[in-house]
């Protein structure tokens, strides 16, 4: 009879839930990133060159600044994150992530300011504009954490759905609303073309330091099984808040219009 007993299984055993990976995107998609935003910065670069209005210039500084500001917080995320983790993570990242909104709607608004003698893109002052935009970001903030949470989706795929949330809301809001609102016809095509090739990577780029600090935030808690197969349509639910806010945004763009007339 032998001393010892292998008990050595033929399986491995299940994984711990701290020690399980971020699911890996598909092949490709992170040179798919990096090119989309080589080419949003290129983009943006030749229209301020071609058209050197205040605006363009604004959002071209503000790509190196949001672009900066993320790879900023990437190297520095061993000082920032621990403190945030050790309890409430997630309400920590949700506040993190919705500073960060404010700091690069500010920040955006700053810049036109400075570059243009004239407000801000719907007529109203910078302060009236954070209170039109922010309420968007707070949801989306929200429902994002949620998603994350259970899913983990890996940094490519988190800057993916960054860009997407934006452009569905600029495309409905530019599209649909707006010329609603204007009792013109809308525009989602020519909308929808030119949010497509100058316009989402751009979004990317300026949200990535709000979506970034959630994944990185979630990053160093304990990871749950995932199921062999997650359902995709979950990256759409952060959409849900586009119909609340649509009607806060019509209410409150009418009430600015008649309070601060163009």
């Amino acid at each position: 009879m032998p001393d010892k007993i292998n008990d050595a299984s033929l399986l491995p055993s299940l994984p711990d839930s701290q020690n399980l990976k971020i699911r890996k995107p598909y092949p490709g998609l992170r040179i798919l990133v990096f090119i989309g935003i080589i080419y949003g910065i290129i983009i943006s670069l030749l229209g301020a060159a071609a058209n050197a209005t205040g605006e363009n210039i604004a959002i071209f500084f503000a790509l190196i600044l949001c672009g900066g500001y993320t790879l900023a917080l990437y190297f520095t995320r061993r000082l920032w994150i621990p403190p945030l983790t050790r309890e409430h993570a997630w309400r920590n990242a949700g506040w993190i992530a919705f500073a960060n909104a404010v700091l690069v709607k500010a920040a955006i608004l700053f810049l036109e300011q400075i570059l243009q003698s004239s407000t801000a893109t719907t007529g109203l002052p910078a302060l009236l504009n954070l209170l039109l935009t922010l309420p968007w970001y707070a949801g989306l903030i929200y429902f994002f954490i949620q998603i994350q949470q259970k899913n983990h989706y890996h940094w490519a795929v988190v800057l993916l759905l960054a860009g997407l949330y934006e452009f569905i809301l600029n495309l409905s809001v530019n599209g649909i609303v707006l010329p609603w609102l204007a009792g013109q016809p809308v525009t989602v095509v020519n909308s929808f073309l030119e949010l497509f090739l100058t316009g989402y990577w751009q979004f990317v780029i300026i949200n990535s330091p709000i979506f970034l600090v959630i994944a990185w935030i979630l990053e160093e808690l304990p990871q749950p099984a995932l199921p062999p197969k997650r359902s995709s349509w979950q990256i759409f639910r952060p959409l849900l808040w586009i119909f609340p806010y649509l009607l806060y945004f019509v209410c409150f763009y009418l009430l600015g219009q008649y309070f601060f007339p163009l």
